[in-house]
């Protein structure tokens, strides 16, 4: 509890809620209340939030598409890859960005990742079959 202002009958508050915060957010919620003691009422007037820590530094993808694009191009065994008999390869995702970190975080990294490879792949001649998922482009 802070913020705490006694004019009566209203009492004030603020009250720090951490439920975000132990899934992985860097901010907490703070709710706003109001207690009129004459009426024993008590009321919401409202929520903010407030920073905890720093958050995760924003990845650059663009070294680590390139570098996956590098071996998909080469046809290079890499321990980001899944090859196929008949030529497609998965790229393992989780072993690119592992998760780690607010999920909203990683799941934003790996979008941009993926957004970056598709482009590089498809401008060399490959396409993409669904999420991870590439071959070349068959004519």
């Amino acid at each position: 509890m802070e913020s705490v202002e006694w004019s009566p009958p209203l009492l004030t508050f603020k009250i720090k809620r951490h439920g975000g915060a132990s899934l992985g957010s860097s901010r907490a919620e703070l709710q706003h209340w109001a207690v009129d003691i004459s009426k024993r009422m008590a009321s919401l007037g409202g929520t903010s939030h407030r920073r905890l820590r720093p958050t995760q530094r924003r990845l650059d993808v663009a070294p680590l598409a390139n570098a996956v694009a590098r071996s998909i191009l080469s046809r290079e065994g890499d321990a980001y890859l899944k090859w196929f008999p008949d030529g497609h390869v998965l790229v393992c995702i989780g072993k690119v960005i592992p998760v780690g970190g607010p999920k909203q975080t990683v799941a934003g990294r790996r979008k941009r990742f993926r957004t970056a490879l598709d482009a590089i792949l498809k401008t060399n001649g490959w396409e993409k079959l669904r999420h991870n998922t590439y071959r070349p482009h068959r004519i």
